[in-house]
């Protein structure tokens, strides 16, 4: 683990109703001057995206399949009708 000589300025804590600047010293990783907290914080906004993208599929596919099973409806074809598959058995007279 190799400290860097820089400091993060962008983390703060509150003390007494005041912001306080709470300096992270960098760090040498990869060959690279990060801030460790900064990629904690990445890393967790990435994890949190994941779980809740992984998370909104999962209820949406959830919801569906309450509606599917739990349906009074006994015509299958009709969860697949939509305007563009829609077809008239009258014919138009022109």
């Amino acid at each position: 683990m190799i400290f860097h000589s820089e400091y993060c300025q962008e983390h703060t804590y509150r003390k007494n109703g005041k912001e306080i600047v709470n300096p992270i010293q960098k760090m040498v990783i990869g060959g690279h001057v990060v801030c460790p907290r900064c990629e904690l914080e990445k890393e967790h906004q990435a994890l949190t995206n994941e779980v809740q993208a992984y998370y909104d599929g999962f209820q949406s596919q959830k919801i569906y399949n309450i509606f599917l099973n739990k349906s009074i409806i006994t015509d299958q074809t009709i969860l697949n009708a939509s305007f563009e598959n829609y077809e008239t058995s009258i014919q138009e007279e022109r």
